[in-house]
């Protein structure tokens, strides 16, 4: 007879299960639970949805548009149908940033009494919560920009190991993982030439330690492959993909190399501790 142990060896726990992420069955879903969810104003009770896309006109980045689904119409996004996972993102992304900016927005203004305060925050904390779950299923992670301005970026620990290292392009770093700029090749050439730009007048102390040969690799791909120059002697590719591809791979070795430059740094302080 098996034992209890040996029983349980059948059967699957809901948490052991796979759990699959889809953009456009997410932002769905979250969509439908903001335009459902009911919250309670002194005079009347009315869905989230509608509370934010009421005061949406004093969202300081809704650029021209006058309501949510004006925002997302002016990006060419059917509020409703999204069709592609980066459609849908944005749709998440918009969502997430007007939750967690209503929030303040209705204190500020004096639009908050305490039930519709309460109301507020248990639905702007549940969307949160949400879309933090949705991100770690996609690898990704929301950036703070500024004040109520997040955008969404692959994660990436080479990036992240860089960013306070080197503030003056940090967010020429995060926008290279930026989920909208994936096959954005304009984009990806100013990233990188910023990057090459910061770089030039490390090169030099680079150059003379055991990094040279990564430099001198680094930097062929920013004078060869359409970064820093545009003339006839640049390297042709066959298609958009295979530029991407390189850039991609640029950029990566372009990440080692600003860490090559840190551990240099420290190399140096430690050695004035080196007796004479």
């Amino acid at each position: 007879m098996k034992t209890v142990l040996e029983q349980m060896e059948n059967y699957i726990s809901i948490f052991d299960v796979e759990r699959r992420v889809n953009p456009i069955e997410e932002y769905l879903r979250l969509l439908k639970y903001i335009c459902n969810t009911r919250i309670r104003t002194v005079s009347v009770c009315m869905s989230f949805y509608s509370y934010i896309d009421k005061h949406f006109i004093e969202w300081k980045f809704r650029d021209r548009a006058l309501s949510i689904e004006d925002y997302l119409k002016i990006l060419k996004i059917d509020m409703y149908r999204p069709y592609t996972d980066v459609n849908a993102l944005c749709g998440i992304e918009l969502l997430y940033n007007l939750s967690i900016w209503i929030k303040e927005y209705a204190i500020n203004n004096g639009e908050a009494d305490y039930d519709l305060y309460d109301d507020i925050l248990k639905v702007s904390t549940h969307v949160r919560e949400n879309v933090k779950s949705i991100l770690e299923g996609l690898n990704m992670k929301d950036v703070k920009q500024e004040k109520y301005k997040y955008i969404f970026c692959k994660r990436d620990e080479d990036v992240d190991s860089v960013l306070e290292y080197v503030p003056d392009i940090s967010s020429y770093l995060l926008g290279y993982l930026d989920f909208r700029r994936q096959k954005d090749i304009l984009y990806k050439q100013g990233a990188l030439k910023c990057i090459a730009d910061y770089l030039e007048p490390r090169r030099n102390a680079i150059q003379n330690s055991n990094y040279k040969g990564l430099c001198d690799t680094v930097f062929f791909a920013f004078n060869n492959f359409r970064i820093r120059h545009d003339n006839n002697k640049q390297i042709r590719f066959n298609t958009d993909e295979e530029m991407i591809a390189a850039y991609d791979k640029t950029f990566k070795l372009a990440l080692h190399l600003i860490r090559a430059e840190m551990a240099i740094e420290l190399k140096n302080e430690i050695d004035k501790y080196k007796p004479k």
